[in-house]
């Protein structure tokens, strides 16, 4: 094999060097071999993400076909807004400024929220953004879609308007407006706001809800309900309620009233644990459970299944009272005391525990039929009762009972005098009154003639008086 010369390789090399001396031109040419371009050329009308309003930026030309699929990455963050796509960009002057006009299939980006939107309006001066036909809202899992958007990117202020829908993190929500700042996290929703938390199972109405998404808060007035809406629903109406979702917890202020199918409940404040089954009535709460009343200064009701009412504590001035079945029902049997507890099964009250000054009132019937009242004072009280009916009673701790006998039960009210019509209306014409139908058989009642009065005879003077 004959070796290889020095001189074979320094040709080798020198052709290599001559063939890079030829090519070098091409690629810095206007296209060179591989269609290349240098850096003054301008971009290809397809170049996504251009900077709105940023120092040099190119209008994009309008995209062929279809509109491109939104992307899976995240949207960029930063302090300019980002146009991602649009079939129609134009400026214009309106009042003295250049706004800019976005039309078809848009999509904006900004601090990690992206807009989807029909036909917009976009002015740098003023930092806005108003969006209108479809518009979309996406920041994280909460989304936002309305008729018409605004949007101020130097505050970061949602305002939505039309139709308003949000949802995110198992709750919907539903408004004619909608306010949000810092992005989607907190807002309010006002006119017909509705948020409904279907993990819970919990609807709340108002005619405005504050909504702090990040803490789960939901505070609503203007006529708020929170509704369960699980069978027998339950209904809470008071001036203010705040919902929890975070910790299931429902709070109401002032007159606050709740409405079940078995019962009903009034007081100043109330605090609803949803998952623990508990509402605590604060503040002189009353329940009406058919037509038994249960009252004191505070009160905690426990359900099962959220279903039905378990049992019942009172404290402070707890008192309890129910019509009087054996005397009248006018008349309230009473048991009151410091404390009350009240256990229930299948619904029914089962049996009452009065513990502290505990008295009794029950008005009964002695043996001779005579209606009276039984008053019974002891340190604790235990009643029991079957189908509603008392069955057994016993106390404790120094009782002492007393008969007072009742002279009559009190009557009913009488009920209010019928006058007819034609009497009591005052601008009637003169005369008689109408004849009114007697019934066949009934007996005729006439009063008996009255005779005319006489004429009045002058009275006689005394003896020896002058005639004036």
């Amino acid at each position: 094999m004959r070796p290889r010369t020095p001189s074979r390789r320094l040709g080798s090399g020198r052709f290599h060097v001559l063939l890079a001396i030829l090519l070098v031109p091409g690629l810095l040419g206007a296209q060179g071999l591989f269609g290349l371009r240098k850096r003054d050329d301008k971009p290809s009308p397809k170049t996504r993400g251009a900077v709105v309003g940023a120092p040099g930026a190119k209008r994009p030309a309008p995209p062929v076909g279809p509109p491109a699929p939104e992307r899976e990455t995240p949207p960029p963050t930063g302090s300019a807004i980002v146009l991602d796509r649009a079939d129609i960009m134009r400026t214009v002057e309106l009042d003295g400024r250049t706004v800019r006009e976005l039309e078809g299939h848009v999509r904006v980006l900004h601090n990690g929220r992206v807009f989807t939107f029909g036909l917009g309006r976009y002015d740098q001066a003023a930092g806005t953004l108003v969006c209108t036909e479809q518009v979309k809202v996406v920041e994280g899992e909460r989304v936002v879609t309305a008729d018409e958007v605004s949007y101020d990117e130097r505050r970061e202020t949602v305002s939505a308007r039309g139709h308003v829908h949000s949802w995110g993190d198992s709750l919907e929500a539903w408004a004619d407006k909608g306010n949000w700042h810092n992005g989607l996290k907190q807002g309010e929703l006002q006119v017909q706001a509705r948020i409904r938390d279907h993990r819970h199972k919990v609807e709340l109405k108002a005619g405005q809800v504050d909504a702090d998404h990040e803490a789960g808060v939901y505070t609503a007035t203007r006529q708020p309900e929170l509704t369960l809406l699980e069978t027998p629903p339950t209904v809470l109406n008071a001036r203010q309620i705040q919902w929890r979702s975070s910790d299931s917890l429902a709070m109401a202020r002032r007159d606050v009233r709740l409405t079940r199918d078995d019962f009903q409940a009034t007081c100043d404040s109330l605090l609803w644990r949803e998952q623990s089954e508990r509402m605590d009535f604060l503040l002189n709460p009353v329940l009406t459970r058919g037509e038994r009343r249960v009252q004191g200064e505070r009160m905690t009701a426990l359900l099962r299944d959220r279903k039905e009412l378990d049992s019942l504590w009172v404290e402070g001035a707890a008192l309890m009272d129910s019509p009087s079945d054996s005397v009248s029902t006018r008349l309230r049997d009473v048991l009151q005391g410091r404390r009350m507890e009240l256990d229930f099964t299948d619904g029914k009250l089962e049996s009452v525990y009065v513990d502290g000054q505990a008295r009794s009132v029950i008005f009964l019937k002695d043996e001779d039929g005579r209606p009276g009242m039984n008053v019974a004072d002891a340190a604790r009280i235990w009643l029991v009762l079957d189908d509603q009916k008392l069955r057994s009673v016993q106390m404790g701790g120094g009782m002492e009972a007393r008969w007072v006998p009742l002279a009559e039960p009190p009557a009913p009210p009488p009920l209010p005098a019928v006058v007819p019509a034609a009497a009591a209306a005052t601008d009637s014409p003169a005369g008689p009154p109408p004849e009114v139908p007697r019934p066949q058989g009934a007996a005729v009642i006439s009063a008996p003639p009255v005779a005319p009065a006489a004429d009045p005879q002058p009275e006689p003077r005394p003896a020896g008086a002058t005639q004036p």
